[in-house]
């Protein structure tokens, strides 16, 4: 009979301290499989504090496990209420729950999670624990914000429309009534007034017509404009927003000539551009707005701001309809503009420094009048 070999099998790794099994009523191997876990496991006690939370965890967090057991919740995911109350809530999907959680370094993950409610094996009778299993769903958000950008556009796309007729025509009427008085009324201050009124009226009506700018050309051989007069003309509308803001807009006459250009569609490109440059800065930045004419067959529009700039990531993004950065934002001035150049066979250019500003340059293929 051969000599029996002796073979020696090491355990699988598990967390040497036994409080932690006492404590949740676990064996050690069942503690190892819970370590073993892709999945992140959190255990928080009825007063927020943190009792346990798994490698896997805190590596989706972006913490360490014994800088956070026997610290407030708050400090790596939410507040403990926050968390119950969108834990019994649950979320879109079915019954997983999700929240926005900001790490440490300060980026942003996603994170889905069912939440149970538990005794505690040590404390009084009573007292409850809440055990989170959790993961990461950022790409999955991602893939749902796409989506939903979509679905968006498509909708919008068969609404826009409809809603750009239904705003042209009481606007139309209150402009007529608003030229009557002007003509009737010849007290200086009534004229102030209804001036005001006409030029509100006027910056409406070229939002509304660029709701369906996209469908439009800049270049227009029938009609011939002088850009530098149509700057003036759209700064004198959003020049109140400038100066309620504490914002400054230059103007640098380049423009020399007139060129081949459709008006309204002109107007709108550089109100969008404009709004869009004064809803980046704040009190003490500047706008600088310049039209010039570079070269023979060439129409060059800039616009530069001194505002916070663009990360890399939304400098990407910048020109998808829909996608913006801003709580209240639509994410449909930006790309409209793109579009319609990029119809015009024009090019659109961004450059962005976070802490510096953005410049955005439009070059359109369009002589000037001999």
């Amino acid at each position: 009979m051969a000599d029996d070999t002796l073979i020696s099998i090491s355990p699988a790794p598990v967390p040497p301290d036994d409080s932690v099994c006492v404590r949740f009523g676990f064996a050690k191997c069942a503690l190892g499989l819970v370590e073993a876990l892709k999945a992140g496991v959190l255990v928080v006690n009825a007063d927020g504090r943190v009792a346990y939370l798994n490698e896997a965890g805190a590596s989706i967090l972006g913490v360490v496990v014994d800088d956070s057991v026997d610290h407030d919740v708050a400090r790596i995911v939410a507040p403990l209420d926050r968390l119950r109350l969108v834990g019994k809530a649950q979320g879109r999907w079915g019954d997983r729950s999700e929240v926005d959680v900001v790490r440490k370094d300060g980026s942003h993950t996603w994170i889905g999670f069912k939440m149970t409610e538990v005794s505690d094996m040590v404390e009084p009778k009573g007292t409850r624990q809440f055990v989170f299993l959790f993961q990461d769903i950022n790409e999955m958000i991602k893939i749902r914000q796409e989506r939903d950008r979509y679905l968006r556009m498509a909708t919008m796309a068969q609404i826009l429309p409809t809603i750009a007729h239904e705003i042209k025509n009481p606007l139309a009427g209150i402009k007529a009534l608003a030229d009557v008085l002007k003509e009737e009324l010849s007290d200086p201050r009534h004229q102030e007034d209804i001036e005001a009124i006409r030029t509100e009226i006027e910056r409406l009506r070229l939002i509304v017509d660029g709701l369906g700018m996209a469908d439009g050309s800049l270049t227009d051989a029938s009609t011939r404009i002088d850009p530098v007069e149509e700057v003036r003309m759209v700064l004198r509308l959003v020049g109140p927003k400038a100066t309620g803001t504490g914002v400054e807009i230059v103007h640098e006459d380049r423009g020399n000539g007139t060129f081949p250009l459709n008006r309204s569609l002109f107007r709108v490109v550089l109100i969008n551009l404009l709004n869009n440059a004064l809803e980046a800065c704040t009190a003490g930045d500047k706008i600088n707005v310049r039209c010039e004419h570079p070269e023979i067959g060439s129409f060059r529009l800039q616009v530069k701001d001194t505002g916070p700039g663009m990360s890399s990531e939304t400098l990407k993004k910048a020109t998808e309809l829909f996608y913006t950065t801003k709580p209240q934002g639509s994410g449909i001035g930006l790309a409209l503009v793109a579009q319609v150049v990029k119809r015009s066979d024009g090019e659109f250019l961004i450059s962005s420094t976070e802490g510096v500003g953005t410049t955005i340059d439009i070059h359109l293929k369009c002589e000037e009048e001999g």
